[in-house]
């Protein structure tokens, strides 16, 4: 009996021994399992948050290379329409000139106004360029949006046609924006004609607007500074566009429609004068369902206004002043010789800067300096302020082809200087140099 108790106890010894060691290797497997989990999601998760980063990089990357190639277009293509300014320049005075000679009522008059309304439309595609390039002047005022889409209204909706739909969802309560009123009006009109081109047969086309706030992930994945903005969306439901072909919507001259039908600009201008407001412009679009352009502005604070337009004015003005006139391009040269002095002025003319410093060493009075602004060695602005030192008072009149190009908006904010955009006809010349010799004496 001893010997079977102690047996009995010895078994039950090594059940609860086994049992011990089976519950230790259970738990020891569970809090395996459990930091195997665990450390598979935290995997998992660290994975997944690679993938969104390297997709921001590339996304970023993608941006970076999309906007040094607009940048380049951009520079290229402000070169290309100041070299056109200049020649457009020499042309629209050659017309001038030589419809001068002729009768009223000739017949040559009629030719010549068509070479001028041709030289006219070749400027306002050397605009859009400038535009495209940001380099095109503008006249930034506080606006409200809505107010612009309420008066393109009346014009928008016979321009897209009975067979589109075309309504305006308005934010009552949107912030005002700071841009230039002609500007923003040929954005909405060069969207609004896209659409309608992407609908031929029709279909429905909305314009909204909205305030939105910009985070800081959601600019940092559109490439926007976050902030306030004001968002005009357009929608249309026409043919949409595939990958391939949205990658390239804003180079200038690229366009998906036939020959005769589009220049390509419309998207380039449109992306010009957006990012020249300091906004954001993208398009999402799939083909048959149809496009989606999203314009953010950014939102500022004051009062808008309604933009003064200018007027233009006409007739003939003379005078009997000394002009210095300071102009590389020869065409561009006789043509404001010939129209200045056929109005009374006495012109000393120089191909450059360092002439002109030779012509006004050997002479005692100068009433007016006309310059172009970029010529080879002395540029217009290091003339006007070499001559200014000992004719303190001279009063001087810039031109140039580039509009808003930084040297220019340099020289231009000088006291006593003005500007005069090419390309500009005789009268434009004549009437700018004579406010600039009448501003000048007024000021005293």
């Amino acid at each position: 009996r001893d010997e079977l108790v102690r047996a009995r106890a010895a078994e039950a010894a090594i059940v609860l021994l086994l049992g011990l060691v089976a519950w230790l290797a259970l738990g020891r497997q569970g809090r395996l399992a459990e930091a195997v989990a665990e450390r598979t999601e935290s995997l998992r998760a660290a994975n997944e948050d690679l993938r969104v980063q390297i997709g921001r990089r590339e996304a970023a990357e993608a941006r970076v290379l999309e906007l040094q190639k607009m940048e380049s277009l951009g520079r290229l293509a402000g070169g290309l329409a100041h070299d056109f300014n200049n020649l457009l320049t020499g042309i629209l005075g050659g017309i001038d000139l030589a419809r001068a000679d002729l009768p009223l009522g000739s017949a040559a008059r009629g030719d010549l106004d068509d070479a001028e309304r041709g030289v006219r439309r070749a400027a306002a595609l050397t605009r859009q360029l400038l535009t495209f390039a940001r380099r095109q002047a503008t006249s930034p005022v506080i606006l409200d949006l809505n107010d612009i889409l309420r008066d393109l209204e009346g014009l928008l909706r016979p321009m897209v046609g009975e067979r589109v739909v075309l309504t305006l969802a308005l934010d009552p309560e949107l912030w005002p924006v700071r841009a230039d009123r002609t500007q923003l009006e040929q954005v909405v009109t060069n969207l609004a004609v896209n659409a309608r081109d992407a609908m031929p047969e029709g279909g429905a086309l909305a314009i909204e607007t909205a305030n939105v706030v910009v985070d800081a992930e959601y600019g940092a994945a559109e490439g926007t500074p976050p902030g306030d903005y004001v968002r005009l969306r357009v929608t249309d439901a026409g043919v949409g566009m595939d990958r391939a072909t949205l990658a390239r919507v804003f180079e200038p001259f690229f366009t998906t429609k036939e020959s005769g039908r589009g220049t390509g600009l419309g998207l380039a201008i449109c992306y010009g004068i957006v990012h020249q407001a300091g906004g954001h412009i993208a398009l999402a679009s799939e083909p048959g369902r149809g496009t989606v352009v999203t314009v953010l502005l950014p939102r500022t604070h004051g009062v808008a206004v309604t933009a003064v337009r200018g007027t233009h004015e006409t007739g003939r003005v003379e005078g009997t002043e000394r002009v210095l006139l300071a102009e590389d391009e020869a065409t561009v040269r006789g043509f404001a010789v010939r129209a200045l002095e056929g109005r009374g002025y006495r012109v000393l003319a120089a191909r450059d800067g360092q002439e002109a410093l030779a012509l006004a060493a050997r002479e005692a009075r100068i009433d007016l300096l006309v310059s172009d602004v970029v010529m080879p060695g002395v540029g217009g602005r290091e003339l006007a302020e070499r001559l200014r030192r000992a004719r303190p008072e001279l009063p001087v009149l810039f031109i140039s082809g580039f509009v808003d190009d930084p040297a220019v908006l340099q020289a231009v904010r000088g006291q006593r200087s003005r500007f005069l955009a090419k390309p500009f006809s005789a009268e434009e010349l004549a009437g700018a140099v004579r406010r600039a010799l009448d501003e000048a004496a007024r000021e005293g």
